[in-house]
């Protein structure tokens, strides 16, 4: 009797619904795509956020001379938050965190709702985009940290639902409003929207798709006006300078050239399209099926224009837009599909073997392999999912689970397994923490320069290591991870190459070794050229293995030596 409750509750009853997506939410936050503070994107934008927050910060900080090009709306809106709310970042930034992936896997929910409307397809869509890992041009299904394309995602993900419902206007207000998040990222759904929008422009009707696109215009007229009156005067339409498309190979090609991509991104890809096409056998209710391949077309043509115009015809805006990051959006919608598909097939296949057979699909999910760590846990987690299915005969049999369908059986364990597998990558990882996940021994050197050095003192760091900026409040001479700013100011690109010759960097090797043979010559020049930004001070961060310099010790750990130049 008790298991009949739990199946009323939790597949008959909408808060078994959102109890479900909770725990998909929390599987996903502290186990499987654990959060994360302090290190990659964020450490450009946590800087852009407290110097808006205290203009004092970071003075005469190359990198900061960049905010009128990095189009977005996020963090003066967390920063006005936090300043007159009187909240902490570290905070906050968890706060908005755990809203976008509740919203974004709620949105996956009702879009399987809709498309199936079935709770078992949905419930499994969410299981498969928890382990999906990232995509092409490495786009991540779920971020672990508060970016931009993460705060975005459950703006885009409703339009998608609402659009589906037929609710075109409130489809295209949210479209707009993701534009003052992440415009690249809205980019793409725009795109998918306004493809199923030509295929139906009869059933929707000129009128109201015409209402629509002005309520997408009026939301997003702030990005707008924005780029109308702070657009970078190197940044052309097509024209991509030759020295600028180098330096975006150097740094950036994981994320913009897909020829630079190992063979297991695309292999990944391959998998994805073959399990969506083999979903397809079983259609969404409604005409929701012309809506997908419009969807899905959309996809193909900004993926297939990624490859085209970054690689043989280069083109700025391609370079710009990073179109073949749109598929991030595909495998939402493969998630869906195949989970439909594995759940329907199983219901008249009970078999081990079947089941099996069914289950192995699910690898174009798991697989991923980003680091050995990531592979292994993948890897677990897909043979744990297969052995669900090939034993569920068994399981079913011995725990007298036959008041359950067949189908219900199956969603009832991915249920059992989501907690299990989050737990073990909570616990196989560090201790959870909102706070700032960089190195001690990093995080030490930034806490000493905020506590011992004047605002207007500029920090020479190893520009392989990133993040000083975060937690130091303090201005640095440049980092690798500076680079990524190019992609929006071409002009850029040549003053963060330069910085980063300045730091060591050659072709001929790592620029950690490198930088540690500078000589107190080489760092005389650097501190030089810094006088016309009226520096209080100026330090130098190296390696404790790193040769001695001349100047004296103000601080050392375990692992790095701080030495004062200037005065």
């Amino acid at each position: 009797m008790r298991l009949e409750r739990i199946n009323n509750f939790i597949f008959n009853d909408k808060r078994g619904a959102i109890l479900v997506v909770a725990v998909f939410a929390v599987a996903s936050i502290f186990g499987v795509n654990q959060y994360r503070f302090g290190w990659s994107d964020h450490t450009i934008t946590i800087p852009f956020l407290k110097s808006f927050l205290n203009p004092a910060l970071y003075l005469g900080d190359y990198l900061l001379a960049q905010i009128p090009y990095y189009y977005t709306f996020l963090w003066f809106v967390l920063g006005i938050i936090i300043k007159y709310l009187g909240l902490g970042i570290h905070g906050v930034f968890f706060a908005v965190y755990i809203l976008s992936v509740t919203a974004s896997l709620a949105a996956i929910y009702l879009i399987a709702m809709e498309l199936f409307a079935k709770r078992e397809t949905a419930y499994l869509s969410l299981f498969f985009v928890l382990f999906a890992g990232v995509s092409l041009s490495g786009a991540a299904a779920m971020d672990d940290m508060l970016i931009t394309k993460m705060a975005v995602l459950p703006f885009l993900l409703f339009s998608i639902y609402f659009f589906l419902k037929g609710n075109y206007i409130v489809s295209y207000l949210l479209q707009g409003i993701g534009f003052l998040a992440h415009p690249l990222t809205a980019m793409y759904t725009l795109a998918m929207i306004f493809a199923a929008s030509i295929v139906f422009v009869k059933q929707i009707g000129f009128k109201k798709l015409f209402l629509s696109f002005i309520v997408f215009a009026l939301a997003a007229s702030p990005f707008f006006v924005w780029k109308f009156l702070y657009s970078p005067d190197s940044l052309h339409l097509f024209y991509a300078d030759p020295v600028w498309i180098n330096l975006l190979r150097l740094r950036s090609s994981h994320h913009i050239f897909p020829f630079s991509w190992g063979l297991g991104v695309y292999l990944k890809t391959i998998l994805v399209i073959i399990v969506f096409l083999v979903g397809c056998k079983y259609k969404p209710r409604s005409d929701h099926q012309k809506t997908i391949w419009a969807f899905v077309a959309a996809i193909g043509a900004m993926v297939v224009a990624g490859v085209i115009f970054t690689e043989i015809f280069p083109l700025s805006i391609a370079l710009n837009i990073q179109p073949a990051r749109s598929f991030q959006f595909f495998i939402y919608l493969a998630a869906i599909y195949f989970a439909n598909y594995l759940l329907v097939e199983s219901e008249y296949r009970s078999s081990p073997s079947d089941n099996l057979f069914l289950s192995f699909g699910s690898l174009a999910f798991f697989y991923d392999t980003r680091t050995w760590e990531v592979a292994y846990f993948s890897l677990a987690a897909f043979a744990a999912f297969a052995s669900v299915f090939y034993f569920k005969p068994l399981i079913v049999r011995v725990f007298r689970l036959n008041s359950l369908t067949a189908v219900q059986n199956s969603v009832m364990f991915v249920l059992v397994l989501t907690v299990m597998l989050s737990a073990s990558a909570y616990a196989a990882q560090d201790a959870f923490s909102i706070s700032n996940a960089q190195g001690k021994e990093w995080l030490d050197v930034q806490k000493w320069a905020k506590n011992n050095t004047e605002l207007n003192s500029l920090f020479i760091t190893p520009p392989e290591i990133e993040g000083f900026r975060v937690e130091s409040d303090r201005a640095i001479y440049g980092d690798w991870k500076d680079g990524t700013l190019m992609n929006f100011n071409p002009s850029f690109a040549s003053e963060w190459m330069r910085r980063m010759q300045k730091l060591g960097y050659n072709m001929d090797e790592p620029i950690r070794e490198s930088y540690n043979k500078l000589s107190n010559k080489d760092l005389i020049v650097i501190a030089d050229e810094e006088t016309k930004n009226r520096r209080e001070s100026i330090y130098i961060v190296r390696d404790t293995t790193a040769p001695e310099l001349s100047f004296p010790i103000a601080f050392t750990n375990n692992r790095f030596v701080v030495y004062k130049m200037r005065p």
